[in-house]
């Protein structure tokens, strides 16, 4: 798998919150792409970033990996990050790593995005 399986769009929904939303799998010669593009919002104190997993079909350890780090990084600025969206075998993934110990968990956007501005 390559770079070209995974396409990643951003948006600032709200000030300091952002979403991340990947489409296509997430894997170890994708998931640079991911991390570049959650890059420029990480700069900032207390930024709340959702990562949209709805159209991702796949994500590996590096997938997983990545979301770790994005918690690290965002947490310790005082920031957090959530998932929305996860289903079939990603959300079954992130399910069996108790993901949910460390991410908010949500099932769509918009519950995700309501979190985070409140």
């Amino acid at each position: 798998m390559s770079e070209q399986y995974l396409s990643v769009s951003v948006e600032q929904v709200a000030p300091a919150v952002t979403v991340l939303t990947p489409i296509g799998e997430i894997d170890r010669d994708s998931s640079p792409a991911l991390a570049e593009a959650a890059e420029p919002p990480l700069d900032a104190d207390g930024c709340r970033l959702i990562v949209d997993l709805s159209g991702v079909t796949f994500c590996d350890s590096a997938g997983i990996n990545l979301l770790f780090r994005l918690h690290r990084r965002v947490a310790a600025r005082g920031g957090a990050v959530s998932v929305a969206g996860a289903r079939g075998i990603v959300l079954q993934a992130l399910t069996v790593i108790n993901m949910s110990r460390m991410l908010s968990m949500h099932p769509t956007l918009d519950e995700a995005v309501r979190e985070a501005t409140a």
